[in-house]
């Protein structure tokens, strides 16, 4: 093994920033290597499906896999209630940044973070992108697409209001959900510090203080539209509602997601 190749080549070792097997949010639920979540940088050689909320716009080549979802998660509606909610006057410091060497996409989400906030975003998410939720979903349906990886830019927030739909579905406790989403920005961080994300990754290069995952956000947003629009005897039945009612995905269909992600139950669980 030399070390004397081009400045330019990947690193020798793949690198995979947050990514995770959702499988070890609460072991015995969702069954192991079956679900993934990422960011853009992932390795997954296993992986048989992209779900790529990035949909086209910012679309880079993936890994090479038997299929691929794109899914252009925020929608124009969805991005011109978070324009709106992040106020016209933040189009003027973004250009300003973008001056400065940022990029303009880089800029108007420092900007959406600071105006609008990711509560307020993931609420935009959840009321207005359930079509593009149930894209994201579908390809769970099919037996044969596992190992699956969802991901995005950071895999915090469109996979984090995704996974966090899924892992309710499947009757991860709430806690632990949120625990889940709460790590993303300290592995996003850590990844940054040691370097692992590359100019090739414009997108992820955030300031630190715009990259926060915290648990309040995702609970304030999601699950208090769970609990008000869709009130139920358990989290995974007003989450099964919500799926049914405002992302049209059909009750045969949920029950076939469930039934590939659920762990085999094991022997001893008599």
């Amino acid at each position: 093994h030399h070390h004397h190749h081009h400045q330019h080549s990947p690193p020798s070792h793949i690198v995979d920033v947050n990514v995770r097997d959702v499988a070890t949010v609460t072991p015995g639920i969702v069954r192991p290597n079956a679900l993934f979540r990422g960011s853009e940088i992932f390795g997954l050689p296993q992986v048989q499906t992209v779900i790529d909320l990035r949909g086209g716009g910012d679309h880079l080549p993936g890994p090479q896999c038997a299929h691929r979802v794109l899914v252009k998660f925020i929608t124009p509606k969805a991005a011109m209630k978070i324009l709106w909610g992040t106020g016209p006057s933040a189009l003027f410091p973004a250009a300003a940044s973008k001056a400065q060497g940022d990029s303009f996409k880089v800029a108007m989400a420092a900007k959406t973070f600071k105006h609008l906030g990711l509560r307020e975003m993931y609420k935009i998410f959840v009321t207005t992108c359930q079509h593009e939720i149930k894209k994201a979903v579908m390809p769970l349906a099919d037996p044969n697409a596992f190992p699956v990886v969802i991901h995005c830019t950071h895999g915090k927030d469109r996979t984090g209001v995704t996974i966090g739909i899924l892992l309710a579905l499947m009757g991860v406790p709430l806690d632990d959900i949120l625990a889940d989403y709460g790590r993303s920005a300290p592995e996003i961080r850590a990844a940054m510090a040691r370097g692992d994300v590359s100019d090739e990754h414009p997108a992820l290069q955030m300031k630190d203080e715009y990259i926060t995952s915290d648990p309040i956000d995702l609970r304030d947003s999601l699950f208090a539209h769970l609990e008000k629009r869709h009130p139920a005897e358990s989290l995974p039945e007003s989450t099964r509602q919500y799926l049914q009612s405002e992302c049209k995905v059909s009750k045969s269909d949920i029950d076939t997601i469930v039934a590939n992600l659920r762990a085999r139950s094991t022997v001893m669980s008599a």
